[in-house]
């Protein structure tokens, strides 16, 4: 995607099977309604710094995303941004929390195989404080479980991470 786009429009990549890997840059600020949805072949998405709003499905149904990297001035992850995404294990947060719909994270855990889903967030931002109590608030409800809330992680020194538990 070039630098001077702004705005990732309405379904721009929908259905498109042979995205493996996308890396917005920081000039977008908006990614549209549905813009990856069903992309099946996409397994990491790296939302650059400038993204303040994901839209509704924006990834819905990329059922071999494993990774999501969300910069630093994502402000809200909309409805059903990435519901039904099976394959999910990591979310990286680089700012602070960002408000998440409800249902933004539906059902983006296999139903017939325990997992782990590992939330990487900046803990010196004072919005991840009560980060644990969060489980419930991104549309993985009861399927959630938080088993550690501090470690280390050799993708960034000052990250920390949540690993929440996924079972049948």
């Amino acid at each position: 995607i070039p630098s001077s786009v702004t705005e990732i429009g309405v379904e721009a990549f929908i259905y498109c099977a042979a995205l493996e890997e996308i890396v917005i840059p920081s000039s977008v600020e908006t990614i549209g309604e549905s813009a990856f949805a069903y992309c099946s072949g996409l397994k990491k998405a790296v939302i650059g710094n400038g993204v303040k709003s994901i839209g509704e499905r924006a990834f819905q149904r990329c059922s071999t995303l494993e990774k999501i990297s969300l910069g630093k001035s994502v402000e809200i992850v909309n409805e059903q941004a990435f519901a039904y995404c099976s394959s999910l294990r990591w979310v990286y947060f680089i700012g602070e929390k960002p408000e998440v719909a409800s249902n933004a994270f539906k059902r983006s855990i296999a139903s017939t195989t325990n997992k782990t889903i590992t939330i990487y967030y900046n803990s010196a931002k004072s919005s991840w404080y009560g980060i644990g109590g969060w489980k419930n608030d991104v549309g993985f409800v009861t399927k959630l479980y938080l088993t550690q809330t501090l470690g280390y992680t050799d993708e960034a020194d000052w990250i920390n991470y949540i690993n929440w538990y996924v079972y049948d």
